[in-house]
């Protein structure tokens, strides 16, 4: 799996927000894995709260293929 990340903030007050594609390609001919090429996009968000307490929120999208090989 490979994976990128862009910082859409400069997090200097605790506050973030990025980008994170990855992508899946099959690297084993049979028995392990389904053969597809898949991926997705991940938004890390980290939030300060008080007294030092994080809310970190990570939603996230993903395309799959199903079992029949269609999406």
């Amino acid at each position: 799996m490979a994976e990128f990340k862009y910082n859409l903030t400069d997090n200097r007050d605790g506050f973030g927000a990025a980008l994170q594609p990855f992508v899946k390609i099959p690297t084993v001919t049979r028995l392990l894995g389904n053969g597809m090429v898949e991926g997705g996009l991940v938004a890390p968000l980290p939030v300060p709260l008080s007294k030092g307490w994080p809310l970190n929120l990570s939603p996230e999208i993903d395309v799959s293929a199903n079992d029949d090989g269609g999406g």
